[in-house]
């Protein structure tokens, strides 16, 4: 079956700060419950929802697919806005630094469909962009996506 998911990563942890958060993303995020990593990381999230894990250094949200084909922006922040879906074979990569556009990649079925901006380093190692979005997803937050524990607490918010 394989990923399907979709979220944004910032550098900064938000645990203490969801209202700017949410602020910051045009969401208007209302606590919900404590739930696990591996609830927050399931394919499919339903627009609406939005499952947050924090980092020491950073901050995942997992949204609908709907609300990561664009990018974002926080002034002072690295931003990465993803979406991977290995169902369909299609992949996008948005990503920002200190409120600038540095680049935006899509991808369907093998064939590039956007590359904008200059290419990251990471690209260099990294053959497909399914790889490169998770490497950017470790670059983000501060820890590997692989090395993200299932069990670890989590939280759910609606908007």
């Amino acid at each position: 079956m394989g990923f399907n998911i979709s979220g944004i990563v910032v550098n900064k942890n938000y645990e203490d700060a969801t209202t700017e958060l949410g602020d910051n993303l045009g969401l208007s995020l209302t606590s919900h419950s404590e739930i696990t990593y591996e609830e927050a990381a399931r394919n499919w999230k339903e627009d609406g929802i939005c499952d947050i894990y924090f980092h020491q250094t950073g901050t995942l949200l997992y949204l609908s697919m709907d609300r990561c084909t664009e990018g974002y922006a926080i002034p002072g922040q690295k931003v990465l806005t993803f979406a991977l879906s290995e169902t369909s074979m299609a992949f996008s990569l948005n990503y920002y630094e200190n409120d600038h556009f540095v680049r935006d990649i899509m991808e369907f079925d093998g064939d590039r469909v956007k590359d904008k901006g200059n290419p990251l380093p990471q690209e260099a190692t990294n053959s497909d962009v399914s790889e490169l979005i998770f490497t950017m997803i470790g670059e983000v937050l501060g820890t590997r996506f692989w090395d993200i524990d299932y069990a670890a607490k989590s939280f759910r918010y609606t908007f």
